[in-house]
């Protein structure tokens, strides 16, 4: 899957994955950009879950970069 362990890094986690699977591609332009909303359910995290998940992006990351020798 695309999840990380606490959902801190998911997005990120889904880009990694895919940006190792696929080709790049050059997008002429950027069609959307990031609005706060007024029911966004962000907020803060704590930084245990925070650190966990920065750990498994990590290893997420090692796994998906070929070996050098």
């Amino acid at each position: 899957g695309f999840q990380s362990k606490t959902y801190t890094y998911t997005d990120v986690v889904a880009t990694a994955k895919v940006m190792a699977k696929y080709p790049r591609v050059d997008v002429r332009a950027v069609k959307a950009s990031f609005r706060r909303h007024a029911k966004n359910l962000s907020g803060s995290v704590n930084i245990d879950a925070w650190c966990e998940d920065s750990l498994y992006l990590l290893e997420v990351l090692c796994e998906l970069v070929p070996s050098q020798k």
